[in-house]
């Protein structure tokens, strides 16, 4: 988890340095993002225990980092998509982690899903980046 959370701050640092900053007319994608994180603290919290603040810590990460690629300047798009891939590869890879038990059938499934998420995230924001 802290090789992932460093890689995302990596990404937070470059998207500042590209000019990323908020806009009050990006409100309503700033909201989204917000109950987004709001709500996997809710459900998530239950079934987290000992890593509850660690997870918390990474959830804060995902969050600036989506907030920093809304914010990055005209052009955004593909780095855009890539973080919120990101963020649909990290909320199911926590729900594959700590909500079904271990032996539950979709375990097979949510890793084959974060992979192609995370694949494509990686891909999206390394162009999306570089094109800015």
């Amino acid at each position: 988890m802290i090789a992932f959370a460093a890689a995302h701050l990596g990404y937070i640092v470059l998207m500042f340095e590209l000019g990323a900053h908020l806009q009050v007319a990006q409100w309503p994608q700033i909201v989204v993002v917000l109950v987004l994180a709001a709500s996997t603290e809710i459900w998530l919290r239950p079934h987290t225990a000992d890593l509850k603040w660690p997870v918390r810590g990474y959830v804060v990460i995902i969050l600036a980092m989506a907030l920093g690629a809304i914010g990055l300047p005209d052009g955004r798009w593909l780095a855009l998509s890539g973080a919120l891939l990101f963020v649909v590869s990290d909320m199911i890879l926590f729900i594959g982690i700590f909500v079904p038990p271990q032996d539950h059938k979709l375990k097979k499934s949510a890793g084959k899903a974060v992979w192609i998420s995370y694949i494509g995230a990686q891909v999206a924001l390394f162009y999306g980046l570089l094109s800015l």
